[in-house]
């Protein structure tokens, strides 16, 4: 059986229309669940059923931790985040650096605002921990 080029992209399309959907409802009940715990167990179900998390999934988990005083595991969120290819953006480096001045942690925000690719972001919180020295 032979299949035209026309078809194979149409169902390609369909394909990877389904995938994505797939992403974008696993991050929707990324975003519903009531802690860290409940999203972290379901990122883990979603790459066990292959689907590939995207830069929302990825936000989410990293909010969803800061939430619960966990600034080091948004961390290693976003250390995997980078190994699995997903360039990090404004927001998730806002996130991090949100978690760890939460937790005091003023000088690692420091770093984490050095270490971003583009310095474009500001945030107020940066600002009392200068006093540091």
């Amino acid at each position: 059986m032979y299949i035209t080029i026309g078809v194979f992209l149409r169902k390609r399309a369909e394909c990877d229309a389904w995938c994505s959907r797939r992403v974008w409802d696993h991050s929707t009940m990324l975003s519903s669940c009531s802690n860290s715990a409940q999203a972290q167990a379901l990122m883990s179900e979603m790459q066990r059923v292959g689907v590939q998390p995207n830069l929302v999934t990825y936000n989410t988990l990293i909010q969803k931790h800061n939430r619960d005083g966990q600034a080091e595991l948004a961390q290693q969120v976003l250390e995997e985040m980078i190994a699995n290819g997903v360039a990090p953006d404004v927001v998730t480096y806002s996130s991090i650096i949100d978690g760890l001045t939460r937790n005091q942690k003023h000088r690692s925000a420091f770093c984490c605002l050095h270490a971003m690719p583009n310095q474009e972001l500001t945030c107020r919180k940066l600002i009392p921990a200068r006093q540091l020295g």
